[in-house]
């Protein structure tokens, strides 16, 4: 897939070297060196990444006659001997101008465009290239299942199941493998999430379904918890008594496809203008599978309920057709894979394990997500009266509210952001810790209630900021004034047991040590950031176990809960609403945070301020930043 993007008044010359490169390709060596060196460039950044470590793995394991197990991205060392003849051999095996689809997108009228396109493409050979085939069978069947243990680069507690199945392509009316991996991703009442969460096996789960046109994969990634890490057969157990219930529903609940089959038409209707290289690539890809015309719709829109396509999909979903990547630091390895360096080991499931997946016992808190109340169902657009400029809807001493209606976008969503302005989230580095805290137990704490809400087209975000608590909300308007209202009253639902805080705190502490083996210009970008900010706190202040500062372990749930009632009891409102909104309201909505939090308004002379450091013209200051020896990677 070969894209660009280039001004409209180069569009026709830029078209014209393009076409040339499938025309009468130079593979000049100068550039097939630098080329090389790019690509080894490339896949030195991600040798570090759990991410990249874990798929090439996974593809390892494939079956042996399968082209998926070969090392698809290369180094410098698969491709040191490329040279002008093996790239014109593999052009002209390859590159058929039936295998070609062809994406255009300017200002140029229609008929421009294919004039441009016959005079420029017309030229490139078709050589009436046969489809390539390719077995669907991904492993072989007498392997599994088995288990993988991976030693990751980062401290990873994680269990991913992965099982094949036929590929969806041919079900895209329908998206049978969307619906299995919408239920079974769930987060609220009653999910497969919830049951684990309540044992304390894990802290999050998430599905998907790899399409290819030859075959597809489910994926079923658990982040697991200490107590998930020793009990992970539990977490097993508990995943196929959920695909039990599942499997013994007669029928699939048709609220469900309604609602999925709903979203999914609110938002191919009031989608969003998108353009630019990136979506000329996806739609070049996307003709290879559909129609060029029914690209959008057949890739977002449900046309039909096929519940027989369904449960053919969930049959796939099997103990004896699992792998299992099991990621942990402890693990047992023999084995190092050759272009990552990754220590691995892979062995068949224990067989007393296997069986006891086949027969597990239904578990009554596990059940169907429930139907969801959030789903809009009006999208009147508001007249718009004040639309040209934003208006102050709330203005004092102390407080400051701007809004503006949309006549723009003309769609029925709105953003909303309010930030309830504090002293006590940056003014110590205890706070700092405190405040983190508080937001991850608070997430945690709504995690079941905002699930829903967002799947109804709405996010929400409550996180710190340097100057206080900050409340973004964005979406389809119909629900936001009812949404700011009730989050008005949720900011201090601490509900979350101590056996979970603590789950949350080594989280917080894994995620610290982690960011060692972040990316080098991640770790730039913070130093830069932290170093501009005057009222940053560094996480070194508060947590840095080389020079043993550990502020986290002594902060208690009790502690948190009294922090939230501090942070909230003395603030000022700071904030813009922008869309379909009514300005009163937004107006009642915001007004309602003081009197819902028993707060007192925190004056302007307290507030505080945005500051910034200035630089003295002519002085320079250079800092160096040491990273481990195995990262080989600099910024």
């Amino acid at each position: 897939n070969y894209y660009f993007e280039v001004n409209q008044e180069g569009f026709e010359g830029a078209l014209d070297r393009f076409s040339q490169f499938f025309i009468r390709p130079l593979f000049d060596i100068q550039y097939v060196e630098r080329e090389l060196n790019a690509v080894n460039s490339e896949h030195q950044k991600n040798l570090n990444s759990d991410l990249w470590r874990n798929i090439r793995v996974l593809y390892d394991s494939s079956s042996a006659s399968h082209p998926r197990r070969k090392f698809s991205t290369g180094n410098s060392d698969t491709l040191r001997k490329v040279d002008q003849k093996i790239l014109r051999e593999y052009f002209n095996k390859y590159y058929s101008a039936n295998k070609m689809k062809l994406v255009l997108m300017s200002t140029d009228s229609i008929e421009t465009m294919e004039k441009l396109v016959l005079q420029r493409f017309s030229d490139i050979k078709n050589n009436n290239r046969e489809s390539l085939q390719y077995s669907h069978i991904l492993y072989d069947k007498e392997k599994l299942p088995r288990m993988i243990q991976i030693k990751p680069i980062k401290d990873l507690r994680e269990l991913e199941l992965v099982f094949s199945a036929p590929s969806n392509v041919p079900f895209s009316r329908s998206k049978p493998t969307h619906i299995i991996s919408h239920i079974l991703g769930h987060e609220g009442k009653g999910s497969l999430l919830s049951w684990l969460k309540e044992r304390h096996y894990a802290t999050t789960l998430s599905a998907w379904f790899d399409s290819y046109t030859f075959a597809g994969e489910f994926h079923f990634k658990i982040a697991l918890t200490e107590k998930g890490l020793k009990e992970k057969n539990q977490v097993l157990r508990g995943f196929f008594a959920y695909i039990k219930m599942l499997q013994q529903q007669k029928t699939l609940p048709m609220y469900l496809h309604k609602e999925l089959k709903s979203m999914a038409e609110i938002n191919y209707i009031f989608r969003e203008h998108t353009e630019g290289g990136s979506v000329a690539s996806s739609f070049a890809s996307f003709m290879h599978i559909h129609p060029a015309l029914e690209i959008e719709q057949q890739t977002i829109l449900f046309y039909e309920h096929d519940h027989k396509a369904y449960t053919n999909f969930l049959s796939y979903i099997t103990p004896e057709n699992m792998n299992v990547l099991f990621t942990a630091d402890n693990v047992a390895t023999d084995t190092v894979e050759p272009y990552y360096g990754v220590k691995y080991s892979i062995n068949p499931l224990d067989p007393e394990l296997s069986k006891s997946l086949k027969s597990v016992t239904l578990e009554k808190q596990m059940r169907l997500p429930e139907a969801n109340n959030y789903i809009p169902n009006k999208f009147s657009l508001r007249s718009t009266q004040n639309a040209d400029n934003p208006i102050q809807i709330i203005h004092d001493d102390d407080n400051n509210f701007w809004f503006q209606e949309d006549s723009l976008f003309e769609t029925p969503k709105a953003k909303v952001s309010l930030l309830l302005k504090t002293k006590l989230v940056n003014n110590t580095a205890l706070n700092k810790v405190k405040t983190t805290l508080y937001q991850y137990s608070l997430k945690e704490s709504l995690n079941e209630w905002k699930y829903n809400v967002s799947l109804a087209g709405l996010d929400f975000q409550i996180y710190p900021e340097d100057k206080g608590i900050m409340l973004t909300i964005e979406g389809f308007s119909q629900h936001i004034p009812k949404l700011i209202s009730e989050l008005s009253h949720k900011l201090k639902e601490i509900n979350i047991d101590e056996k979970t805080f603590a789950i949350i705190k080594n989280d917080f502490k894994r995620s610290i040590r982690n960011i060692e083996h972040n990316k080098a210009y991640q770790k730039a970008l913070y130093e830069m950031q932290d170093l501009l900010n005057p009222l940053s706190i560094h996480y070194k202040q508060y947590f840095d176990q080389s020079n043993q500062v550990d502020l986290i372990s002594s902060v208690s749930l009790d502690d948190i809960k009294k922090f939230s009632n501090q942070l909230f009891s003395v603030f000022a409102i700071e904030g813009i609403a922008y869309g379909n909104l009514d300005e009163e309201q937004i107006r009642a909505a915001i007004l309602g945070y003081p009197k819902a939090l028993q707060a007192k308004t925190l004056p302007k002379k307290e507030q505080p301020l945005d500051t910034t450091y200035k630089l003295t013209p002519g002085k320079s200051k250079g800092y160096v930043l040491k990273t481990k020896e195995e990262h080989p990677n600099n910024c």
